[in-house]
């Protein structure tokens, strides 16, 4: 098997990857994630975030709880080397997440998170009109 079809095989089987993506996909998908990189930061201390699936945080539907917010967070370049992930990122939002019984705060890029929603919530009723 070539390298090439054991990654694609890989992909699939780890990465939800069921077919190959055709361009005009792939243009829509990478402008709509690069638009999160370039707005402020959309939440607020004491809002209940996740990570975003897709994304190099892990934890896509754990919730997280801001503390802690900067708009003039500078990209870190010392972190990584040029090329890793983490070199560059924008450490723009501190969180708190439950581990292990523990809680941890750590800072994070906000482009990497979306608002989080109770998976255990009942959906909300529209109210019964007078007839």
């Amino acid at each position: 098997m070539s390298m090439e079809r054991l990654f694609a095989e890989f992909a699939r089987e780890h990465l939800g990857e069921t077919e190959h993506r055709p361009p005009a996909l792939i243009d829509v998908a990478l402008r709509e994630h690069a638009a999160f990189y370039g707005r402020h930061i959309p939440f607020a201390v004491g809002d209940l975030v996740t990570p975003r699936k897709g994304k190099t945080m892990k934890g896509a539907g754990e919730a997280h709880i801001v503390i802690a917010t900067l708009e003039e967070a500078e990209h870190d370049l010392r972190v990584g080397t040029p090329g890793s992930n983490n070199h560059g990122k924008r450490y723009d939002m501190r969180v708190l997440s439950w581990m292990h019984g523990n809680y941890p705060a750590h800072w994070v890029e906000s482009a990497e998170f979306e608002a989080w929603v109770d998976p255990h919530a009942k959906p909300a009723t529209e109210p019964a009109t007078a007839a």
